[in-house]
């Protein structure tokens, strides 16, 4: 999976300013300082404010919740709950829960193994311009996972997943 973590470098001055930012209910700060509490302090209340602004609609707080409970980091592990996360980013649009789907579907963590939706939502990802998704399609085409094996398919969507940068 594919989490959707804050780059922003922890500092007195900024966590002071997230938080109350975040209490006032802005929902990119409640993301921001829900991400640096989990990934930067291994905090369990950023649990919460990810929780918070994913009710909010942020995706991306979303995708890292998914993560967190498919993975039982800071919460009790629930594949089931990580995949309804999962499940609300990729249907919202956002290219890594489209990707996060369709691993989850492919390696049947969380879900069915379901090779025809785990494509069908590598395909959307890959439409958004999602080079991992790319290179996944050209691995199902290559293995014959659940489409007919076709190396000339294959090698498309590797290139395809190389010209966008994906080594």
């Amino acid at each position: 999976m594919r989490p959707m973590q804050t780059t922003k470098p922890y500092n007195e001055k900024e966590m002071t300013r997230l938080t109350k930012r975040a209490e006032a209910g802005h929902v990119k700060d409640q993301f921001n300082l829900g991400a640096m509490l989990v990934y930067h302090f291994e905090d369990p209340c950023g649990v919460e404010w990810l929780k918070a602004a994913a009710e909010q609609g942020n995706m991306d707080a979303a995708i890292n919740l998914s993560d967190l409970y498919m993975d039982g980091i800071l919460v009790r592990r629930n594949r089931k709950t990580g995949y309804e996360w999962c499940v609300k980013a990729a249907s919202a649009g956002h290219p890594t829960g489209m990707f996060n789907l369709g691993l989850i579907y492919e390696e049947g963590c969380g879900a069915k193994r379901d090779y025809d939706n785990a494509l069908k939502w590598y395909r959307k990802a890959a439409a958004k311009g999602d080079s991992d998704a790319m290179e996944k399609i050209g691995e199902m085409y290559r293995k014959g996972n659940g489409v007919k094996m076709d190396y000339r398919i294959a090698r498309q969507w590797f290139d395809k997943a190389i010209s966008k940068g994906n080594t």
